[in-house]
């Protein structure tokens, strides 16, 4: 199929982008019917909708897909696990989920969609809070002990 939209020409360019990067201010029908997809993953856990990214679904690979909506939402995933980012992107299919799992390092290694290990702890100041590790600090700024 001969592909002349201007949205499907600059993805087949530039490869998955936002909305915003796209030349038309929206995605037609006949975006859709020459292959363009959104990879749109059920992000409630984040607390608000993530921005989405369009494909070509023939030309794209997962990978690349998932690597440009990590981009994309960096700031609104930079303090969740990497188990839960690889969940979300697996929520779409398992492809997705299989790319966000090779693309982030395992937890505890060097990067912003990684925590380390969370586990159970206490306050060292008072005997009233006990948590997931990954909250402790924001006890700390509220904790009178």
């Amino acid at each position: 199929m001969e592909r002349t939209q201007p949205n499907v020409e600059y993805l087949q360019e530039h490869g998955p982008a936002t909305l915003e990067e796209l030349p038309g201010s929206q995605i037609t029908t006949h975006n859709k019917m020459e292959g363009v997809t959104t990879f749109d993953p059920h992000t409630g856990a984040f607390g608000r909708q993530s921005t989405q990214v369009y494909y070509l679904f023939e030309d794209h690979d997962p990978a690349a897909v998932v690597a440009r909506w990590l981009k994309a939402n960096e700031s609104q995933l930079e303090d969740t696990p990497r188990r839960i980012i690889v969940r979300t992107a697996g929520s779409v299919s398992d492809e997705f989920g299989d790319a966000a799992r090779e693309l982030l390092p395992e937890e505890g290694e060097d990067s912003p969609f990684s925590h380390g290990e969370i586990t159970e702890t206490e306050c060292p100041r008072c005997e009233d809070w006990s948590g997931p590790s990954n909250r402790l600090a924001k006890h700390l700024t509220e904790c009178e002990g």
